[in-house]
């Protein structure tokens, strides 16, 4: 994915000059702790996304394991099937799974925040390592791909049971540890299961933009594909799944990861995305998924609307993931969530094409009337809804409610 250097240049120092600690999206940082290192599952499956991907690792990030000291057990039992005359499971409220089809009804869908994990409340500096969550394994690792090499951070169920991996693409500045604190990652692993890999950006500016701040030594896509391919393979990602989610310049490269990678990759979320039009012009998506784009009218660093050399509009790159998911224009569906919280947030549009696709996989797209820069329901010391990036909300939420929604627009799901 090429680059226009100069806006993205300019507002990367915006950013970085706004906060000299390195957070973005109004995303404080979380006080450091110990994590703690329960038994983990023995995967005797080591199948790898792609054949020019090399399989390694155990699948829990050891294959270069910062900390080895691990211990395995067994695969814990199924659970057997219902008797007979048994009653079939109650179905989850909107609040437990948020389903876009029962808010169109009325339903109470509102966010919950803290159910499984405790939210961060730490400082404004970047954490060095993930807050501990009870039922949350906290593992650390380093890969390498050609001349590049990142650490990244691996938040697993302690259950054992693996529904998804979610690959997790921070902000500029940032890193792996600040991503799962702020944006509640911890909180995806126990509640749905999601096995959660949350990478530095190689280099000292924390950025995954390939040439912006990076001009003493500027790295190109394809090493960047590279390296996450090089994570991914160490850890060793099975036929669960596959969730590649970033906010801002995150989001930007996980389109572009996307786009290069479309066959491996089952959804796709972008929050607050630097989007370019040649960024459009430059992907070559190879396959479908189910794709969610979460953007605020009111963001000043990356526009809703479409801005030469700055934007490439969100309903565009909307209008390009849905045609690729060959969605009929007849199938659309919206609705309008409440925000009784949300003050300052004027609106809260929901659209999707989760039936009539071609390809079976859907399309969503959420407008924040007034939002600002931010990623909805984050977590840390400025989560007032008014912060130096704009509105921010928290009558939705992007880390569960946005997973829930992905998988409803995934095939067979």
């Amino acid at each position: 994915m090429s680059a226009s250097l100069s806006p993205r240049f300019s507002a990367a120092l915006l950013l970085l000059a706004l906060l000299t600690c390195g957070t973005l999206s109004a995303c404080a940082g979380g006080d450091t702790a110990t994590a703690t290192a329960p038994a983990t599952a023995d995967q005797n499956t080591d199948p790898t996304p792609n054949d020019t991907v090399p399989p390694a690792g155990d699948g829990n990030g050891n294959g270069n394991q910062d900390d080895p000291s691990t211990t395995t057990v067994d695969d814990p039992e199924p659970d057997p099937p219902p008797a007979p005359g048994d009653s079939p499971p109650p179905a989850k409220s909107c609040r437990e799974q948020f389903d876009p089809e029962l808010a169109v009804t009325g339903a109470d869908c509102a966010p919950t925040y803290g159910q499984f994990c405790p939210e961060s409340t730490g400082g404004l500096s970047n954490s060095e390592i993930p807050t501990a969550c009870d039922g949350v394994r906290i593992d650390h690792a380093t890969a390498s791909a050609g001349n590049l090499s990142a650490g990244y951070w691996i938040a697993t169920p302690e259950s054992g049971e693996i529904r998804s991996t979610y690959l997790a693409l921070h902000w500029a500045g940032a890193n792996g540890a600040s991503m799962i604190d702020r944006m509640r990652l911890a909180e995806l692993a126990k509640g749905r299961g999601a096995r959660v890999i949350a990478p530095d950006a190689p280099g000292t500016l924390g950025t995954w933009d390939v040439t912006d701040l990076n001009l003493l030594a500027p790295r190109t896509v394809d090493e960047h594909v590279a390296l996450l391919d090089a994570i991914l393979a160490d850890v060793g990602v099975r036929d669960e799944p596959l969730i590649v989610a970033g906010i801002s310049g995150g989001a930007a490269f996980a389109f572009q990861y996307a786009c290069d990678r479309a066959e491996w990759i089952s959804g796709l979320l972008i929050v607050a995305a630097d989007l370019q039009d040649e960024d459009l012009r430059d992907c070559a998506l190879g396959g479908h998924m189910a794709t969610l784009q979460i953007h605020g009218t009111g963001d000043y660093i990356t526009p809703y609307d479409p801005v030469t050399f700055v934007s490439a509009g969100v309903e565009n790159v909307f209008a390009r993931l849905m045609q690729n998911n060959g969605c009929a224009a007849a199938e659309r569906r919206s609705v309008v969530l409440p925000n009784p919280t949300d003050t300052l947030i004027t609106e809260l549009e929901l659209v999707w094409y989760a039936t009539g696709c071609q390809s079976d996989a859907g399309s969503a797209r959420l407008k924040l009337g007034n939002g600002g820069h931010n990623w909805p329901g984050y977590s840390g010391t400025l989560s007032d809804s008014q912060n130096i990036f704009g509105v921010t909300s928290r009558d939705f939420d992007a880390t569960l409610q946005a997973y829930d929604l992905l998988l409803k627009l995934m095939p067979s799901t």
